[in-house]
């Protein structure tokens, strides 16, 4: 009799392990899983169960089995979960609701924010955060940037502070600054300053238009770094000599509507050597 349940066991648990055979990575778990439930059992069997009947025996093995099959049902479903991923999908020009929809079909939370655009249509999707075709786990957050249609002709800034790294050889250079505002998309800062610096310093253009260029960013190591240009009044640097210059940046390039940290660079020729200029702003909107 004992023999028939050790038989019993082997069988259930040769099941449990085939179930669990069906994903490769846990190939060897479910056969440890084998050896170690079997020899359980046949332990229990012999020690706990001596002069038990047969029916008692049986009944244990079937509660057992039972308890480890669920067991290894919940593991299997949480390492299902844990490593299936979802491909977010291309939802650039497609309708708020619809958007939606499609997000929570594929098992995505959508979290939705409102910005303004000059070249989405309002109510439409502008771009998603992670970006398009970026794998993510079930149950995601993901933002929909929905455009509130085109750019109002001017928003002003509360207040704003800022800050600067005096150009190499300065003896400590001097800024006055409006507080910014955006015109139709378009970040605008004059700022009157003059540069103390005993080199030769002038902005890079090489059209001699008048406009200079750099980048800004929303971070200091300028991940994602827009264009900006610079709107001066003298090619040439003179120490101590205030000009006026307006820095121009594409808020939509920036991915933020109204930008409460802007870091910029501008770029200049320090002794015929490139060379960045760094300005950054606190702003409040």
């Amino acid at each position: 009799m004992t023999d028939s349940v050790v038989r019993y066991n082997y069988r259930m648990a040769f099941i449990i392990a085939q179930l669990n055979k069906s994903q490769e990575h846990n190939n060897k778990k479910a056969w440890y899983w084998l050896i170690f439930y079997s020899n359980i059992l046949r332990n229990l069997n012999s020690i706990l169960f001596s002069g038990v009947t047969l029916m008692k025996r049986i009944l244990f093995s079937i509660t057992c089995s039972f308890f480890l099959l669920a067991l290894f049902s919940c593991s299997k479903t949480t390492d299902s979960q844990e490593s299936e991923l979802i491909s977010i999908p291309d939802l650039s020009g497609v309708s708020q609701t619809s958007a939606e929809e499609l997000l929570l079909n594929n098992s995505l939370i959508p979290v939705i924010k409102y910005e303004y655009n000059n070249s989405v249509d309002e109510g439409l999707i502008i771009r998603t955060d992670p970006d398009a075709f970026e794998e993510v786990a079930i149950d995601t957050r993901i933002t929909l940037y929905v455009s509130k249609g085109i750019w109002p002709s001017i928003i002003y800034s509360k207040s704003s502070t800022i800050h600067w790294s005096n150009v190499s050889g300065s003896s400590g250079d001097e800024y006055d600054f409006y507080n910014p505002e955006i015109a139709n998309g378009t970040i605008q800062i004059e700022i009157n300053v003059a540069y103390n610096s005993s080199y030769e310093i002038e902005w890079i253009d090489d059209d001699n238009d008048g406009y200079g260029f750099g980048a800004a960013s929303l971070s200091a190591d300028f991940d994602n770094d827009a264009y900006l240009w610079i709107e001066y009044e003298t090619k040439s640097i003179i120490s101590g000599v205030e000009q006026t210059i307006i820095i121009y940046v594409d808020a939509d390039e920036l991915r933020v509507n109204e930008p409460n940290v802007l870091y910029i660079k501008l770029y200049v020729k320090l002794n015929d050597e490139s060379y960045d200029i760094e300005i950054n702003f606190e702003i409040t909107w």
